[in-house]
């Protein structure tokens, strides 16, 4: 069976990414170079904080749009 090319973190905030990224368990090139993506959240909080929420949670769009650009110039995330 072939490996797979790389892997992609789903539905977590830009900065909950960096920061398990930047982890030293996960820091290692190996890591850098299988992990290539985000598809982010715009709620910066726990699930079970989200869990339930009768309102939308989200940030300035200005402000998420930083958040997640950043990752690729900080960390060279490919696909955002």
């Amino acid at each position: 069976n072939p490996k797979p090319l790389a892997y992609m973190s789903n539905c977590t905030h830009a900065s909950i990414f960096k920061s398990g990224i930047m982890h030293a368990k996960n820091s290692s090139s190996a890591v850098r170079k299988r992990v290539i993506g985000l598809f982010a959240n715009t709620a910066a909080l726990k699930p079970e904080e989200l869990d339930n929420s009768e309102a939308l949670v989200e940030e300035d769009p200005r402000i998420f749009g930083q958040s997640v650009a950043s990752l690729h110039g900080d960390l060279g995330m490919k696909i955002l």
